[in-house]
């Protein structure tokens, strides 16, 4: 990479779009698919209304956000994921974030 980590952060700093499946009604110990199912709750009492005010009050504007701790995200120069996988839960601080929109199909 070389000079390219120069203007690096030109490039971490601009808007972001993500693709995102989820599913309700299972957690995991990793928060993501790739965890083991940690337990199960019903979900057939939302309706698709009460999950976009949901989204639309609580997730998009400006918000504050606290990292996941399965993340790539470094503290001290480990990644989360592997102080997570060992067992050390460092304490994390929300980050400011601004969520332009979110779609729901």
């Amino acid at each position: 990479i070389g000079s390219g980590t120069k203007v690096l952060h030109a490039f971490l700093s601009c808007q972001k779009r993500y693709h995102v499946e989820g599913f309700f009604g299972i957690m995991t110990d990793t928060f993501d698919q790739c965890g083991v199912i940690t337990g199960t709750m019903p979900y057939n009492h939302i309706t698709r209304k009460e999950l976009l005010d949901v989204i639309e009050t609580r997730f998009t504007g400006s918000i504050q956000q606290v990292p996941p701790l399965y993340s790539a995200l470094k503290r001290n120069g480990v990644r989360l994921s592997s102080l997570a996988r060992l067992g050390i839960v460092p304490t994390l601080l929300p980050r400011d974030t601004h969520v332009h929109s979110i779609e729901l199909t």
